[in-house]
């Protein structure tokens, strides 16, 4: 997931009341339903890649269902570029990490 304090789509959250147009709580609360659905434990983080500094993964996460949350200021769905990195190329290395569907 890559979250910015300034989406206003899907904000960071969480927030105290459904946004009913967007229907979100925020992207925390929906980071923390994937970590549940995945059979994740606890909250742990590690780094996720160097070349994306402001991404973590999810240490307690199995394997086959992995969790990395980049989260930045000042970014958007439009700009996803943070301090001169473009966090939008780490999308594509994440799917191709993953394991073959069952």
């Amino acid at each position: 997931m890559i979250v910015s304090d300034v989406d206003t789509n899907n904000p960071v959250g969480p927030l105290s009341m459904l946004d009913t147009i967007e229907d979100t709580y925020g992207a925390v609360p929906a980071r923390d339903e994937i970590l549940a659905r995945n059979g994740c434990v606890g909250k742990t983080t590690a780094p996720y890649d160097p070349k994306y500094p402001a991404c973590v993964k999810y240490t307690g996460c199995p394997a086959a269902y992995p969790v990395v949350w980049c989260e930045f200021a000042g970014g958007s769905h439009d700009n996803p570029n943070f301090n001169g990195v473009d966090y939008s190329v780490a999308v594509v290395p994440f799917f191709m990490s993953l394991p073959p569907a069952p």
